[in-house]
């Protein structure tokens, strides 16, 4: 494997941003080598996957190229007052790993996922751009954001929720109600896998989301286990996640 950290010039943030890449030893084949981009959560960063977890030795196992991009705490969102994050991560993200790293750009082999903040992510960019994503992962994800940004008590300030959505979540970036609109327009989801901890504190958001899919009948897998908001149950549930996507 062979593992990247740099800086590239991101012209929908207007400016230059943090990436780290993961590429297997053996993975690349005509068209590409197949890729997850893998996003992290709030207070973390773009390289926090590869020192925290062992993603990198289990990507080389499957095959796979692991894009991990920085958003700071932007909450994967085309902020109110700052860069337009889910526009890099969506569209310019991945021309520009395929340009750099020669990694797919074939929606079959193209995968998203992340943890609390990134799994709000990546749910948030399979329901919006279904068609670039055969798969995406979420694990103890921030999946109901309204709850998430009225909570006084959280880890983001008011100058902060103003800045990501102006004070006020639109529909567009609200989970629950993008899975509803999703079952309306009957395009065909990726394939959902999301895991929580039974001692995680987003653990009845993530109850909420599970019974919620269930009623709308969208095809997910859902697990949970005994764990908290910890990186011992995400190592866990990236290594599952690479092997829902292999299976």
């Amino acid at each position: 494997m062979a593992l990247f950290e740099g800086t590239l010039r991101a012209d929908t943030l207007g400016m230059e941003t943090t990436v780290t890449v993961s590429l297997p030893q053996n993975g690349q084949g005509s068209g590409g080598t197949p890729v997850l981009y893998l996003l992290h959560g709030l207070g973390d960063n773009h390289s926090t996957w590869v020192r925290r977890t062992n993603i990198d030795r289990y990507a080389n196992q499957e095959g796979i190229a692991v894009v991990m991009p920085e958003v700071q705490r932007g909450f994967y969102t085309d902020m109110a007052y700052g860069p337009a994050y889910f526009t890099y991560i969506t569209e310019e993200l991945p021309r520009l790993a395929a340009s750099l790293f020669r990694v797919t750009d074939d929606p079959a082999r193209t995968y998203i996922a992340g943890l609390s903040m990134g799994g709000y992510g990546a749910l948030k960019a399979a329901l919006r751009c279904p068609d670039r994503y055969a798969a995406a992962g979420c694990f103890s994800g921030a999946v109901d954001i309204r709850s998430r940004l009225k909570d006084p008590g959280g880890l983001m300030g008011p100058g902060e929720i103003k800045a990501v959505c102006g004070g006020e979540v639109a529909a567009e970036d609200d989970i629950l109600m993008l899975t509803a609109k999703a079952v309306t327009t009957g395009r065909r989801l990726p394939a959902l896998y999301i895991t929580c901890g039974l001692s995680d504190f987003l653990y009845e958001d993530n109850q909420r989301l599970h019974r919620q899919l269930e009623f709308l009948r969208i095809p997910h897998v859902y697990e949970e286990w005994a764990g908290a908001h910890e990186w011992e149950f995400w190592d866990r549930s990236v290594r599952q996640f690479l092997q829902f996507i292999r299976e």
